[in-house]
């Protein structure tokens, strides 16, 4: 588990930064995951948030977000970043499609207080579809959790890089469109590594009722 905005330490693996070169480093280390679902009875759809409890950005309502571990792919760390920190497994009936996004947005990272990171940060996203009824368990770097419908996605998500990227998962993957099956991803595909936290589907909990 890794919070990809607290940057102590040496860099990832997925830093770079050219010999002799000035400038921010550019990080390949960090995963988005923009989780959806539809209502029973409307077929509405609303996105998750989720608060963060640490800082930067303590109090403030993110989507799932977190770091590519050394050897790890990106769709690994965005599944293992679902199991771990809202406790969502797309490899069982909690999660009803997996899918990476086609764009990847650029985005600038100051150096905060006790980081030495000052990074341009291309971070590959990912949607997943969870069932109605499915509800989020945390882990404790959130406090609380929220689902915002379509209409409020502008007023409630702070980065406008995201609310570009979640208007890709509406209009792309929420719908039915050419590029849809195309950038499915196969749960089955990918490697999840033995004695994971979160990795048994025990971990995924849908309401029946």
């Amino acid at each position: 588990m890794g919070d990809p905005f607290c940057g102590r330490g040496a860099p990832r693996a997925g830093a770079r930064r050219g010999r002799g070169v000035n400038g921010p480093e550019l990080r390949t280390d960090m995963v988005l995951v923009y989780v959806f679902r539809r209502a029973h009875e409307t077929g509405e759809v609303s996105l998750l948030q989720v608060r963060r409890t640490r800082e930067p950005f303590a109090g403030t309502w993110q989507t799932v977000a977190g770091s590519i571990e050394r050897g790890e792919r990106a769709v690994a760390a965005a599944a293992r970043e679902l199991r771990e920190e809202i406790a969502l497994d797309v490899r069982t009936p909690a999660c009803l499609g997996f899918w990476r996004l086609d764009r990847v947005r650029p985005f600038y990272m100051p150096a905060f207080k006790g980081s030495a990171r000052d990074a341009v940060i291309l971070a590959p996203s990912f949607a997943a579809e969870a069932a109605p009824s499915w509800s989020a368990r945390l882990n404790d770097e959130h406090d609380a959790s929220r689902w915002v419908g379509a209409s409020e996605v502008r007023a409630s998500f702070m980065w406008p890089g995201q609310v570009e990227a979640i208007g890709e998962v509406l209009g792309w993957l929420a719908e039915a469109t050419p590029a849809r099956a195309h950038l499915r991803i196969d749960p089955g595909s990918i490697e999840v590594a033995p004695g994971e936290p979160g990795a048994s589907g025990a971990d995924a909990r849908v309401d029946r009722d």
